[in-house]
């Protein structure tokens, strides 16, 4: 039985092996020729889907193609204008650059004349210290002090606040102070000494200067030894002097004592000249001190030209020539002070620019 069972199965599976290398047979051929019009129809469309397609990325790129046309005009207007603005930029370069260049040459040159401006300030401070402090020459150094605030006003800078406010001091401190006039005081003295020769002399000190000359050219020689104690008595009353109490004494001058008089009163004249000058006031008011004491009680007071020379005399007891003068010693430290920082700015802007 099995073995007949198997034969039976190997002639199913030889039947199906014939069947499986049949040719085809007419009914498969329609469906062939669906499947190919199928594919034809299916090519066709996608074809046609493409054509469409093409047409419209071809629309699309257009109208792209068409702004980015403007865009390459406008890219190009924009680079013409991009180079001349660079033309421009490099003009305006060269011009800055002169203009630099012009400004460094004007700076320097207004920095050349503040310099001199400053340098004559300077100048004039330094000239006003020495009249002050070694002639105390008010009338001089004033002058000279207004003079260098004036060329201070005109420098524009602020700064310089700092210098003409020491200076401001002491012009006001100069012009508080009473100024002598010391060249008239010297040729006043100096004609006074010169005039002495003529002033005249007090009369009563003429008479009894006279009397007394008389009196000794009258005196008679002696004749003999019996002459000589009368002489002798004579010349012992001449060495006393008797006057009442309260009585007041009269200078008596010889004539050859006028000539020193007159010699003396010149040298306390040129004495007192030179102590003006000198701004020596002790000396000076002891000289004036002895003159007037001299015109008084030697010449005569109701002359005028004695009265004058006393009263002038007399006004000159009260002057003082030691006065105080202020120091520019803080005027002239600040002024070197400004031109010491504006040397240093000089050098850091020259830095710079290198």
């Amino acid at each position: 039985m099995q073995t007949d069972v198997i034969s039976t199965e190997e002639a199913n599976v030889k039947g199906q092996d014939n069947t499986a290398e049949e040719p085809p047979g007419p009914r498969r051929w329609p469906v062939l020729v669906l499947l190919l019009l199928l594919l034809i129809g299916a090519s066709g469309y996608f074809y046609l889907q493409l054509r469409s397609s093409q047409a419209g990325v071809d629309e699309q790129s257009a109208q792209v193609r068409a702004p980015l046309s403007n865009t390459t005009e406008q890219l190009a207007g924009l680079k013409q204008q991009t180079d001349s603005l660079a033309m421009s930029l490099q003009a305006m370069d060269a011009r800055l650059d002169k203009l630099r260049l012009d400004f460094a040459a004007l700076h320097q040159h207004n920095n050349s004349d503040a310099g001199w401006a400053l340098a004559e300030v300077r100048h004039l401070l330094v000239m006003a210290s020495h009249r002050l402090l070694l002639e105390r020459d008010i009338t001089a150094a004033l002058p000279a002090l207004q003079t260098a605030d004036q060329q201070l006003q005109q420098l524009p800078d602020p700064a310089l606040l700092a210098v003409r406010q020491p200076l401001m001091t002491t012009i006001n401190d100069l012009i508080a102070i009473e100024q002598i006039d010391i060249p008239a005081l010297s040729l006043f003295l100096g004609d006074l000494a010169h005039r002495t020769h003529r002033l005249p002399l007090n009369t009563m000190i003429l008479t009894a200067s006279e009397t007394i000359a008389v009196q000794t050219d009258e005196s008679p020689p002696a004749s003999g030894w019996w002459d000589l104690p009368g002489l002798i008595w004579q010349e012992l009353k001449s060495l006393v002097h008797v006057s009442r109490a309260g009585e007041q004494a009269v200078a008596t001058l010889l004539p050859e004592q006028r000539y020193f008089l007159y010699q003396n009163l010149r040298l306390q004249a040129e004495s007192a000249r030179l102590a003006v000058l000198l701004g020596d006031e002790p000396a000076f008011k002891d000289a004036v001190q002895l003159i007037i004491s001299w015109l008084q009680q030697y010449f005569d007071t109701q002359d005028n030209e004695v009265l004058a020379a006393l009263d002038s005399l007399e006004r000159m007891l009260v002057m003082e020539l030691d006065y105080a003068v202020p120091s520019l010693s803080h005027a002239i430290a600040a002024l070197d002070a400004y031109i010491a920082s504006q040397s240093e700015q000089r050098r850091s802007m020259t830095a710079t620019d290198e």
